[in-house]
């Protein structure tokens, strides 16, 4: 049977191509065709890996972070926040901030969660950018707390302003912590500041 070709079917799927008879059979027209294939390469990127980890949906930024603009304070997103208290049961404490302190001198103050086991930390420690693959940088921090922490994070970039990520848990798994640096000026102009939650903290489909 022919799918239905009405008015009505096109407005509430229009990424549905108007199918209409040829020598062949049912075939599209072909701008509909690259509308529809538009959709599925943007679904898959969505539910995909989406956001982080390898392939098409790596987030790194390809170039070298200078000290000058890793140094200052960077702050964990509102948004990722949300998704540790209702994906990860992570309790906020009151009057507690969320952030990573990065000072010129080499040291930092990092207050935000930690790990294996989930909990919060508020402590002194030491940061260094490291060169990594791909003509990227890395930030590795050493963390004061008993028995020291180390923790590596990675650089992106949206919409001209540069961010930190953290991997939750496996790398494959594909969901992230993102901390915006406050004060930023570098956004360039006429981008909006943030993306669709789906985009930006946990896992691209939403999902635990």
């Amino acid at each position: 049977m022919r799918p239905e070709n009405s008015s009505a079917t096109r407005s509430r799927w229009p990424i549905i191509p108007n199918w209409e008879d040829r020598k062949t059979g049912l075939i599209p027209r072909w701008p509909e065709v690259k509308r529809a294939l538009l959709a599925i390469v943007i679904l898959t990127l969505l539910i995909g890996c989406g956001p982080a980890g390898p392939g098409p949906g790596n987030i790194r930024l390809k170039r070298q972070v200078t000290p000058h603009e890793a140094a200052g304070v960077w702050k964990l997103r509102g948004d990722c926040l949300t998704w540790l208290v209702n994906k990860k049961g992570y309790q906020v404490h009151t009057g507690s901030v969320h952030q990573i302190e990065l000072r010129p001198d080499g040291t930092c103050h990092f207050c935000s969660v930690l790990q294996d086991p989930t909990r919060y930390v508020d402590c002194e420690g030491t940061w260094e950018l490291v060169p990594a693959g791909d003509k990227t940088s890395r930030l590795d921090l050493g963390l004061k707390v008993e028995g020291g922490y180390a923790l590596s994070l990675a650089f992106t970039e949206l919409f001209g302003a540069v961010e930190v990520f953290e991997y939750w848990g496996d790398p494959d798994a594909c969901q992230i912590l993102r901390f915006e640096k406050t004060g930023q000026s570098g956004r360039r102009e006429g981008f909006p500041s943030r993306l669709p939650h789906h985009r930006t903290c946990g896992s691209a489909s939403g999902g635990s």
